[in-house]
């Protein structure tokens, strides 16, 4: 079944529906626990958190544990009633409040910048962090109101990494997805580039690292290596749709020869803490 115009109301429906079933896939989810390489034409059409969602998953184990979702983006019902988060603490760390909450089910969320965490140190074992450092520093005013329009310093996401490995354990994995390839100005973000990436590294300083790197393409997304994703560039039309959404007539967007719908590449680090 092809897929509809990126971001369109056909395409969202889509998109959970595919989402949905990607994040129950238990043998997509070995695989990438394994590194291997992602089944043919996966999510093709679709942005990259049908990558990032399950690799996040693929490294989360079931029971108790003290877990920070860093940015909200786990925050979604069908992801949050999976087996695998039941039983732990998990944190819900974002701007403002939204929509969704799902305080009833034991969650606990936190209303706070990711540079300046009011939890004390070594708290979580783990914490998961989807598509959010490369927010740090610049407009968020779309997500969580004009108090966080900010005007774009590509350094300020160094602050709330060194804050996520305060309150990480010791022996404690920070899991990170970032969008990645050329360094770009987004305008609500930054994508990340080489040099970037081996900064970020460097700043944390793990005992331990991993780093995947995922490609887009009109057949999908798939396993690569860094020099593959280097030179990928952002959909940069959705960005104009992401900051005016309601001045935006998306059956009209520049939609590129790919159907990108958002970043074209993706890193996802393990990083552990040293003890």
């Amino acid at each position: 079944m092809s897929t509809p115009r990126p971001w369109t109301s056909k395409y969202i429906e889509r998109r959970q529906e595919m989402l949905c079933r990607i994040i129950r896939d238990e043998a997509l989810l070995a695989g990438l626990a394994e590194r291997r390489a992602l089944p043919a034409g996966h999510g093709a059409g679709l942005d990259e958190r049908c990558v990032e969602y399950p690799w996040v998953l693929s490294r989360l184990r079931p029971g108790a544990e003290r877990l920070l979702d860093a940015g909200s983006a786990l925050n979604h019902p069908w992801l949050l009633e999976l087996p695998v988060f039941q039983g732990k603490g998990l944190h819900i760390l974002t701007l403002a409040p939204e929509p969704y909450c799902a305080w009833n089910a034991g969650f606990s969320y936190l209303y706070a910048d990711l540079r300046d965490i009011p939890i004390r140190e070594g708290y979580y074992g783990r914490i998961a962090c989807v598509s959010t450092l490369e927010h740090v520093g610049f407009d968020n005013s779309v997500y969580a109101g004009d108090a966080h329009r900010q005007g774009g310093d590509p350094d300020e996401y160094k602050k709330a990494l060194l804050e996520l490995r305060r309150v990480l354990a010791p022996g404690g994995e920070l899991l990170v997805t970032l969008p990645f390839g050329r360094r770009e100005d987004l305008v609500l973000a930054q994508q990340f580039d080489p040099a970037m990436l081996a900064e970020l590294v460097a700043a944390f300083d793990p005992a331990e690292l991993e780093k995947t790197f995922y490609r887009y393409g009109l057949d999908g997304w798939r396993l690569a290596d860094e020099a593959a994703c280097a030179e990928a560039a952002y959909a940069r039309w959705a960005i104009d749709y992401f900051l005016n959404p309601a001045g935006y007539d998306l059956n009209l967007a520049p939609v590129d020869d790919d159907r990108a719908p958002a970043a074209r590449a993706v890193v996802c680090l393990r990083l552990v803490k040293r003890g």
